[in-house]
């Protein structure tokens, strides 16, 4: 809810955001429990069906991006 407006981020807003985003990511085509990027990067490794191209980023590449 205030995300941006101080300089800081604490880490359940933090974390809050990731959750958000999982669920962006995954979208109408993956129904999903993860709430972070390493959960859903390890569903979809369970898939027989994905490739490694087609694998979300890391939880720490993302947590990077939401801090920026």
């Amino acid at each position: 809810m205030n995300v941006g407006e101080t300089d800081t981020l604490s880490e359940q807003d933090e974390a809050l955001s990731e959750k958000y985003l999982v669920h962006v990511w995954a979208g109408a085509r993956l129904t999903t429990t993860a709430e972070t990027f390493d959960h859903l990067r390890l569903e979809n490794c369970a898939s027989a069906s994905a490739g490694l191209d087609c694998l979300p980023p890391t939880s720490s590449v993302i947590k990077g991006n939401i801090r920026r």
